[in-house]
């Protein structure tokens, strides 16, 4: 296997020391650490030719923010995950509705970045533990054994390969036209999936599929 390239950029010196402690020596991966003062600064790096790009939220304004949202809404040449320290559900939305490869919290352990990056190299989004547990609400949704009660067999058979391809980051004119169908008859689909495992929108459905395919 070739090493997966990667480029980490943070605003903060402890979280790029951290990940350079981490990532540095591992041999799945070629990484490339830079700093960033200012959006500008990001932007520039952000357009590099790299298998993965890595970047740190943590200086940036909500305003910067929302523009570096739309510059990931309309640029898919890399694969991008957002390192965040933020837990406000409708900020982590705007990302995964924006088409965002991987979310990984702070809080979360470095060793789920690494999972991230694989993940995404193989065209799989993922999002951390922690970030799903924020979407889907999970506290919410346990039975008294502590597991999920997301029943995925409810499901048909048709609807099992669109939760696989949501998985996979297809939106719904690609997964049309993986399963020889129309765009509004996916529409129906995921309605009724949404109905069937208790959801309320979209984005949840985009987190239970990235945890269902990710699982090991």
């Amino acid at each position: 296997m070739s090493k997966i390239k990667v480029l980490f950029l943070s605003a903060q010196p402890a979280v790029l020391t951290a990940l350079v402690s981490f990532f540095l020596n591992d041999p799945l991966f070629l990484p490339d650490f830079e700093d960033y003062h200012s959006f500008n600064d990001l932007m520039k790096n952000a357009s590099k030719q790299y298998g993965v790009i890595v970047f740190d939220d943590g200086s940036l304004s909500s305003e910067e923010m929302k523009k570096v949202n739309e510059y990931f809404e309309n640029n898919n040449r890399t694969k991008k995950i957002l390192y965040t320290g933020m837990t406000e559900k409708s900020f982590l939305q705007s990302f995964i509705n924006s088409g965002i490869d991987g979310l990984v919290s702070k809080k979360a352990k470095i060793e789920e970045l690494k999972e991230a990056i694989i993940a995404v190299m193989n065209r799989r989004k993922y999002y951390c533990d922690t970030i799903i547990q924020i979407i889907l609400k999970e506290d919410d949704h346990k039975n008294n054994f502590g597991n999920s009660k997301y029943n995925l067999n409810v499901l048909s058979k048709k609807e099992d390969e669109i939760l696989f391809l949501i998985g996979h980051g297809l939106k719904n004119k690609d997964i049309a036209q993986k399963l020889f169908t129309s765009t509004r008859t996916i529409e129906t689909h995921k309605r009724n999936m949404l109905k069937k495992l208790n959801l309320i929108s979209t984005t949840e459905l985009i987190c239970l599929a990235s945890k269902e395919i990710n699982k090991v």
